[in-house]
């Protein structure tokens, strides 16, 4: 089983500080003529902090990342990341075909002043081991910023188990959480696993299990 990481030379300097609490994933508001609409994701954006919620995720499954056209993804970081205004941590998902894509993803999403980077292991393909740890490394060398995991194997065919987890936090040190969306819930010893991670409301058929370390300390 893996244990809560403790601090390493290898982990990059003020990683484990960030703290993401409870996670918006934000919609991706778009006109009829497949422009972002920037009045309604303002509105959105300004809701969801109105309401208390911690951190926000911009581009994930439930902003339509992949539909969302090329051009204007860059516009809707901009627009949450002024909008936010560092009044919370701004997190952009990373879902790609290819690991080249991914990192134009992850660079774009570091030049538009993200604070970390959601990312879905290789989108559709038939991954082994080594090509995932390959696949975050690469990215990690490209932009060394925070990255969560984002595990959804429904949609991508490939479930990051908890070994693969303990693979690329041995591999990848600017790793500092994980989403898990998955029908089942995994064992105890996952829980807590990261020293900051995030938890969020799901679907029935899916759960966010990287708790916050201290609700893990005060509940087991």
């Amino acid at each position: 089983s893996l244990e809560r990481r403790q601090d390493s030379p290898r982990k990059k300097k003020g990683v484990s500080k960030m703290k993401f609490g409870i996670m918006t994933a934000l919609i991706t508001p778009m006109k009829a003529d497949g422009t972002v609409n920037e009045e309604c994701l303002v509105k959105v954006i300004e809701d969801q902090l109105a309401h208390g919620v911690h951190s926000l995720l911009a581009l994930g499954g439930t902003g339509e990342n992949m539909a969302v056209p090329q051009q204007a993804r860059r516009q809707v970081l901009d627009i949450v990341v002024k909008t936010v205004n560092k009044r919370v941590p701004v997190v952009a998902g990373v879902v790609e075909l290819g690991v080249y894509d991914a990192i134009r993803c992850a660079q774009m999403s570091k030049e538009a002043g993200v604070d970390a980077l959601l990312v879905s292991t290789p989108f559709g393909a038939a991954t082994s081991l080594q090509g995932c740890l390959d696949f975050f490394a690469k990215i990690d060398e490209a932009v060394n910023m925070p990255i969560l995991i984002y595990n959804f194997p429904g949609r991508t065919g490939y479930n990051t188990t908890p070994d693969i987890v303990q693979a690329l936090l041995d591999r990848v040190p600017n790793i500092i959480g994980i989403k898990a969306c998955q029908a089942l819930m995994p064992n105890t010893p996952m829980v807590a696993v990261f020293d900051t991670a995030f938890h969020q409301t799901m679907p029935p058929v899916a759960y966010t299990y990287a708790l916050p370390y201290e609700y893990y300390e005060q509940d087991k």
